[in-house]
């Protein structure tokens, strides 16, 4: 198994995209994706996407697993077991390309997801522009 930090290192997979699966073990949250409530952490909603992404476009196989809505995935994995037992839930999540564990501790942004999948992405992703205070819609610079 490769040695594994808290942060992306120069882990390469040789893999076609195609042959990839991602193993995502989040600690407990409310839903499946950590994406619900009144206060939604931006970085669980960029993983969330990346994944959405990278399996619908890529057709790498995604397995995620909650630790609050499905213990038996952690229970009946051994590595993740032993895991748990020495390093404890702070840990979490533990995230494994091709059953080798890739990061743990955080979710990795879309970039560094896309660069450890050998996934190159063509399109540049642009920001939309902030209205202007002009507009119809921003009359006294507040917006609709």
């Amino acid at each position: 198994m490769k040695n594994v930090e808290n942060e992306l290192g120069d882990a390469s997979y040789s893999q076609k995209a195609t042959e990839m699966v991602l193993k995502i073990y989040d600690p407990a949250m409310c839903c499946s994706s950590g994406v619900c409530g009144p206060s939604v952490d931006p970085v669980l909603a960029q993983f969330a996407s990346a994944l959405s992404i990278i399996s619908k476009q890529y057709g790498i196989r995604v397995e995620r697993y909650n630790l609050g809505q499905e213990p038996q995935a952690f229970a009946s994995n051994e590595t993740v077991k032993a895991m748990l037992g020495e390093g404890g839930m702070e840990e979490l999540p533990f995230i494994f390309i091709n059953d080798e564990l890739w990061v743990k501790g955080r979710h990795p942004s879309k970039e560094e997801l896309f660069k450890a999948l050998n996934i190159k992405v063509s399109m540049e992703f642009t920001s939309f522009a902030a209205p202007q205070n002009d507009s119809a819609c921003c009359a006294d610079g507040g917006c609709c």
